[in-house]
């Protein structure tokens, strides 16, 4: 049973340390720009140099339950996560809209975390 009980602890330490050290080397990315398009769960911002960007939202019960509307048109920054093509934003800051906080650091979606 003690055996049992110590490997346990050491996995969760060890998952803990793996995760952490996975989560320190997220580049991350700031973007510029300007709101092009808006289909849930996907927005397409503009930079300055005339980049386009995909920018995955999350769920839209989630801008919904904050509050939170973003316009073709509005000028953003984002700070994001990129996965292959696409960008997972931390946040969201609109012209008009304030801040929208998406994920955690570590990029975790806020609305799978438990309260």
């Amino acid at each position: 049973m003690r055996l049992i009980f110590m490997a346990v602890i050491f996995m969760s330490l060890f998952s803990g340390l793996v995760f952490a050290e996975t989560c320190q080397h997220l580049e991350k990315f700031l973007i510029i720009g300007q709101v092009v398009e808006v289909k849930h769960p996907v927005a397409v911002i503009k930079d300055e140099n005339g980049q386009k960007y995909r920018v995955r939202l999350g769920p839209y019960w989630f801008w919904k339950k904050r509050g939170f509307n973003l316009q073709p048109g509005e000028r953003v920054k984002v700070i994001a996560i990129k996965k292959g093509r696409l960008l997972f934003p931390i946040s969201i800051e609109g012209e008009s809209s304030g801040v929208l906080r998406i994920r955690n650091d570590c990029g975790l979606p806020l609305w799978r975390q438990r309260k």
